[in-house]
């Protein structure tokens, strides 16, 4: 018996042995969109990574794939869905004393805010994206079809860690109006802070009069000028990050050119699904991955298009 077991393994050294540079190494990058969605509207982005491998035969060979996907996302009812609480709790109520639900969801959805009085106008641009560190183990079968090229194809599964990421960026506008009459100017009866407010916008005007609106009113025989303008900021405020782990397969097709006997040029189209429900339970569990892991994920399955360079060693 022990000499069966010696002569295999033998065996199995000499096999490996004999396969002319069995090591692969590969780098890649390209683009990816999604497939189907369980939230997102549209989605699109890039990836890149590595791979190191094996050659079993000339054919078929195994490889550890590690990549870096990252992707905006597109969503109308993103605040809807994020359950953000500084949001729905705090920031709405301060524009908003009292607001019901309803308003809330109003405003989250339209995302424009108009003040009753029409001195604040905000308008809230939501930025969404998710980003994944991805871990997959893949055979791969390699047909030549002539000297310098060849299909292949591989089947793999594996993990992802992800983030997902919102942040909102808020355009305010507000209106000011600052008045006086000719004869308070004349007589010199302003002072102080208006007089200073006088003088700094009339030479605002007088840079930009577009921005800086001079108005004259006439009012029998009383004259007074105004000054209209308005005061534009940008704020961003960041949500909290939602992060979990989810698992996937993935079969690839490609086509690869032998640039030289060392290093090929390959170009695949790769697909993505991810395991939902009852079916991946028990591999959570057997990972201790928390529960609820996938509830913030937004897709369930996504396209790739690729292009690397294999090196082989």
């Amino acid at each position: 018996m022990a000499k069966k077991i010696i002569l295999v393994m033998i065996s199995i050294v000499m096999f490996l042995s004999a396969q002319d540079k069995p090591i692969e190494i590969k780098i890649f990058t390209g683009l990816q969109n999604q497939m189907s969605s369980n939230i997102t509207s549209e989605r699109k982005g890039w990836l890149s990574g590595g791979e190191i491998g094996y050659k079993w035969t000339d054919k078929l060979s195994t490889n550890l794939r590690v990549g870096f996907e990252y992707m905006t996302l597109e969503e109308d009812t993103v605040l809807l869905e994020w359950n953000w609480a500084y949001w729905d709790q705090r920031y709405i109520d301060w524009m908003l004393t009292g607001a019901t639900q309803e308003e809330v969801d109003s405003i989250s959805t339209i995302k424009e805010y108009w003040r009753s009085d029409s001195s604040y106008h905000g308008i809230f641009n939501p930025h969404q994206w998710v980003q994944e560190l991805s871990f997959s183990l893949n055979m791969k079968y390699k047909q030549p079809i002539t000297e310098k090229f060849s299909l292949f194809g591989s089947f793999g599964m594996g993990f992802n860690l992800y983030e997902r990421r919102l942040k909102m960026v808020e355009d305010w506008w507000k209106t000011f109006s600052w008045q006086w009459d000719s004869t308070g100017i004349a007589e010199g009866s302003y002072e102080g802070i208006d007089l200073d407010n006088y003088y700094t916008l009339k030479e605002l005007h007088e840079e930009n009069p577009d921005d800086y609106e001079f108005i004259k009113i006439v009012d029998g025989e009383k004259v007074t000028y105004k000054y209209i303008y308005d005061y534009y900021t940008r704020v961003t405020h960041f949500a909290p990050d939602r992060y979990g782990t989810v698992f996937f397969m993935t079969p690839e097709l490609g086509i690869s050119y032998a640039i030289a006997d060392w290093v090929d040029l390959e170009a695949s189209y790769r697909g993505q699904w991810y395991f939902t429900g009852e079916s991946i339970e028990g591999v959570e569990n057997l990972f201790n991955v928390r529960k609820n892991s996938r509830k913030w994920f937004p897709f369930e399955s996504k396209s790739m298009v690729t292009i690397g360079l294999t090196f082989k060693y």
